[in-house]
């Protein structure tokens, strides 16, 4: 039986693949990037909008 917990993982996974892909590079700048504010500078286009975005 699946749990609720499993439920709410399996809703929450991202199904569509982005129309660019993220250099290595860049992917190892974004990890130790400490400013978030920084983060939206690493990218053009819209597919990685969600750095842009803040969580409460």
């Amino acid at each position: 039986m699946i749990s609720d917990q499993e439920k709410a993982l399996v809703r929450n996974v991202y199904t569509k693949r982005l129309s660019t892909q993220l250099k290595e590079e860049t992917a190892l700048k974004v990890i130790k990037e400490a400013n978030d504010s920084k983060l939206h500078s690493y990218f053009a286009g819209n597919d990685f909008e969600f750095f842009d975005a803040r969580v409460m």
